[in-house]
């Protein structure tokens, strides 16, 4: 039971990340702010890995 609030809170965190990221990327995006583009991407690159093993973890 536990684990299944763990897994739905870290569903919930990386979809919210996920919407807050794409706001915000499109404000930078709009301003020609290239350099928090990049942050986001790489943010965003770290968080998938993360998220692909988590899943991958619970799925076992």
């Amino acid at each position: 039971m536990v684990s299944t609030f763990i897994y739905w809170a870290v569903f919930a965190a990386l979809a919210a990340w996920g919407l807050w990221s794409l706001v915000f990327s499109c404000v930078y995006l709009s301003n020609h702010e290239n350099g928090n583009l990049w942050f986001f991407a790489i943010i965003n690159a770290i968080l998938g890995l993360l998220g692909w093993l988590f899943a991958w973890i619970m799925s076992n």
